[in-house]
């Protein structure tokens, strides 16, 4: 796997950053996978590269590191139209700690902690309203996964609701797949066991066309599942997140 942070820092100031990072992921990352860009994995990469060049607007909907949109950036994307959020000041801050790249990587980073809080609804303070109807492409990594069918479905039409998307809007993403669907039982964000629903590339792509068509218009939707543990390159991301991982693209037509 293609990591950022051997690009953004010489090697004197790796081993000081690995230590940070440890620090306050430890339990939830163990590999460190704060610095891999799903987006270099994904088949639509090369489009959205091409249109973020070409002035798109991009929203990434990941509340982390922003690693894709660096790695977007690294790939000669302007940064001016790049967008994310995060819930936490403290960690946005920390991600340009980890890659020692404050002042040389700046985008519009909007205040999440509202909109994350389950005790309010989505739409109070929400820091997405101002760009509804202008954001052109929606990276989604490992936002849904891990939830109820019902809940990734609903998950995605919010998602449609509020950015209001127009033709050529682009929804792009990737999360932990399976060759045949399945039902696994984990704990939600709540403290909830919950039967989280793994699918298949076929079943992933049915849901999406039962949430995008009758919300807004005709879509374009493509599915593809990579087997992460047949390759060296990627067994080692296949042992914390899985050995599938779901690539999908959906592109509205009018």
């Amino acid at each position: 796997m293609h990591r950022l942070r051997h690009d953004y820092l010489p090697p004197t100031d790796q081993t000081k950053t690995k230590k940070i990072i440890d620090a306050h992921f430890q339990s939830i990352d163990p590999l460190q996978h704060w610095a891999d860009p799903y987006i270099l994995l994904h088949p639509a990469f090369g489009t959205i590269l091409a249109q973020v060049k070409a002035g798109a607007t991009i929203f990434d909907h990941s509340d982390y590191f922003a690693t894709d949109l660096r790695a977007l950036a690294m790939h000669g994307a302007p940064t001016k139209k790049m967008l994310t959020y995060n819930s936490s000041a403290a960690r946005w801050a920390l991600s340009h700690e980890a890659f020692r790249d404050k002042g040389r990587f700046s985008i519009t980073c909007l205040d999440g902690s509202a909109y994350l809080n389950p005790s309010k609804k989505w739409y109070v303070n929400d820091p997405f309203l101002p760009y509804r109807g202008s954001v052109d492409i929606l990276w989604l990594p490992h936002r849904v996964y891990g939830l109820e069918r019902a809940e990734q479905r609903s998950s995605i039409l919010g998602l449609i609701e509020r950015f209001r998307p127009t033709a050529g809007f682009m929804l792009v993403g990737c999360h932990e797949g399976s060759k045949v669907t399945r039902y696994e039982k984990r704990t939600g964000a709540l403290g909830v066991r919950e039967d989280a629903w793994i699918p298949n590339a076929e079943d992933f792509g049915k849901m999406l066309q039962e949430v995008l068509t009758p919300a807004d218009g005709e879509w374009q939707v493509e599915v593809s599942l990579i087997e992460l543990d047949q390759t060296e390159e990627f067994r080692e991301y296949a042992a914390v997140k899985g050995k599938e991982l779901l690539r999908f693209t959906c592109v509205r037509l009018d």
